[in-house]
């Protein structure tokens, strides 16, 4: 029930068609009510718009995970004739490099779902966020207004690649996160089993020469950034775990 299933669910039902929505969590909206911070994304506004949708007669079945026996062939037994699978890049990317496993290193998504989620979160004083796309400002400015002191954002992209929106970037840089570009994680750096810092090397360039993403570093121009939580946002994949083990249904890279 993110985006684009109450979009597909939208525009089926002013086709004439029936539609349900499954939805695995209590709460319609997907990442838009779980991953955009409140302050660009009102729950109210939201909610409103979301119930437009559901109130041209929608049916919207939360907490309906479709999975195990209650999978895509159960919904197909269930008269179902047509099933679109709406399911989005809800799991963040992480990374292989030493480190990643202490305390005090976070992905990106879980971050910010227990901050939209009313958890309590204990934020770093010195927090480095890795990425360099509209997620990781999001992480960057929450993690802002949450107390931290210092909020550094490292990305592999130079300031005219970074795939964040130029208007992101800014209001970031107002509230004072700092962005360095060109550098690449090599190290999550620990002491006394917790974070410490970040070490780095330098991206000297991103993508080859028909644009594909293959970075590429110079091993001998390091840096590193002292920091008590690390945030890891360098994107996003999709959970196929929906898809049973012996399917006709064909998937693709991404």
């Amino acid at each position: 029930a993110g985006p684009s299933g109450l979009t597909c669910a939208y525009d089926l039902v002013k086709l004439g068609y029936p539609a349900a929505v499954f939805e695995a969590s209590p709460q319609p909206g997907g990442q838009l009510w779980s991953a955009i911070p409140k302050y660009r994304l009102p729950n109210d506004v939201l909610a409103a718009d979301i119930k437009d949708i559901v109130d041209m007669g929608i049916e919207l079945k939360l907490n309906s995970p479709v999975n195990g026996k209650n999978g895509l062939e159960a919904l197909k037994k269930q008269g179902y004739e047509a099933i679109y699978l709406a399911i989005g890049a809800q799991k963040s990317r992480s990374l292989p490099i030493p480190g990643v496993d202490l305390p005090g290193v976070l992905l990106a998504l879980d971050f910010l779902k227990d901050v939209n989620q009313g958890k309590k979160v204990d934020i770093g004083d010195k927090v480095v966020v890795i990425g360099g796309g509209n997620v990781a400002m999001d992480v960057a400015r929450t993690a802002r207004r949450l107390g931290a002191s210092e909020v550094t954002a490292v990305c592999l992209e130079s300031a005219e690649e970074m795939p964040a929106h130029p208007w992101e970037i800014e209001e970031a840089v107002e509230e004072e996160v700092k962005v360095m570009n060109s550098w690449g994680p090599n190290e999550i750096v620990g002491k006394d089993g917790s974070v410490a810092g970040v070490a780095f090397k330098k991206c000297t360039s991103v993508f080859d020469s028909e644009g594909r993403f293959s970075p590429t570093f110079d091993e001998n121009v390091t840096t590193s950034v002292d920091s008590d939580m690390v945030i890891i946002a360098i994107g996003q994949a999709t959970d196929l775990s929906v898809l049973p083990e012996k399917t006709d249904i064909k998937t693709t890279r991404g």
